[in-house]
């Protein structure tokens, strides 16, 4: 198995790290990202947050509308990866959002 080699991210995480209020982490994120990455980010966070929660994959896949394969990745995200999803979901205490009527 191949060790992927990963670009140097250090200044990604010093300015993730250096964030001071949520409105300056809104404002740097939407300078950075597309409307359509923020979206894919915050779906894989309340995807992850339903998966934590103990959402099946079929729930999950019905309420949010999202396709198995982001289901499965984020399940493998939080199965296999070195637990910082988790740790800062669980920080934030970010929890699946209501079910609209």
């Amino acid at each position: 198995m191949t060790i992927r080699q990963l670009p140097d991210l250090s200044h990604l995480y010093q300015t993730i790290t250096s964030i001071e209020s949520e409105a300056e982490c809104a404002s740097l994120l939407e300078d950075l990202c597309s409307q359509n990455e923020l979206r894919a980010l915050n779906q894989r966070l309340e995807v992850s947050a339903m998966l934590l929660a103990g959402e099946t994959f079929l729930s999950i896949q019905q309420k949010l509308g999202v396709s198995s394969a982001i289901v499965a990745r984020m399940n493998r995200a939080l199965q296999h990866s070195r637990g910082g999803l988790q740790q800062v979901l669980e920080r934030a205490d970010i929890h699946p959002a209501e079910e609209k009527p």
